[in-house]
């Protein structure tokens, strides 16, 4: 097991053809970046390429996030 494999946990909700839905409930980013008081600048630099990056991933699922822990 490498060191990153614990940066986040998480588990599979819904994996079908058209749907991949993950529950995240820890971030050793976002707590780290908190720490800081940098939370704006944990989602900037991490949770917001999320968006563009599914898009071009796929065409056929959509990307939403209910929330995120980074800010």
């Amino acid at each position: 097991m490498k060191d990153w494999d614990n940066s986040l946990t998480g588990e599979i909700l819904t994996d079908t053809e058209n749907v991949l839905e993950i529950k995240y409930t820890e971030c050793l980013y976002a707590k780290t970046f908190r720490e800081a008081d940098a939370g704006d600048i944990g989602y900037a630099a991490l949770c917001y390429g999320d968006y563009p990056w599914t898009k071009q991933f796929t065409q056929s699922k959509a990307y939403k996030r209910k929330n995120t822990d980074a800010g």
